[in-house]
């Protein structure tokens, strides 16, 4: 919330701050300072102003924009193992925007999982096509070798319809 616009604002005027004094340092070595009327000492720190006020700007529009996709996005996730279950903590802790589904290798798998370790599991691998349907941000493969031939030929026609594969 609102703690995360002052830690970019902050960031921000601190980028712009350090290479306002690079800068300063390099044209008060190179002789620059008042041999050229646009760059004198006056107008460098109203551009440096300008300029972080531009840089805040853009950063809170591009942040505000990525958070608006991530809601949208939905990633599927083959295999309910271990590496699934980290790659879900790690999903809820970094805002859990958006959607995770988790599909089985088989029925097997399914035992002794637990809600809270693990997204809403959907199915298994094979309904990996009909699941993502061409609306899927993403498949994740957490699942250890080797994959089934057939998982392999659904992979593939999956990632030429335009879906990432990871």
């Amino acid at each position: 919330g609102r703690t995360r616009w002052i830690t970019y604002g902050f960031f921000t005027i601190l980028g712009v701050a350090i290479a306002g004094l690079l800068t300063s340092v390099v044209a008060y070595a190179g002789g620059y300072w008042g041999s050229d009327p646009l760059f004198g000492r006056g107008v460098f720190p109203v551009a440096l102003a300008m300029f972080s006020v531009w840089a805040a700007g853009w950063r809170f529009l591009l942040s505000h924009w990525a958070r608006r996709l991530a809601v949208g996005m939905r990633w599927l996730v083959l295999g309910a193992g271990e590496s699934t279950a980290m790659l879900w903590k790690d999903f809820q802790a970094s805002d859990g925007s958006g959607e995770m589904i988790v599909l089985a290798r088989d029925e097997n798998e399914l035992r002794g999982l637990s809600e809270k370790d693990m997204p809403r599991i959907a199915g298994t691998v094979d309904d990996v096509e009909t699941i993502c349907g061409g609306n899927c941000s993403g498949i994740v493969i957490a699942m250890q070798p080797p994959l089934p031939e057939t998982l392999v030929q659904q992979l593939m026609r999956i990632r030429f319809g335009g879906t990432r594969v990871y």
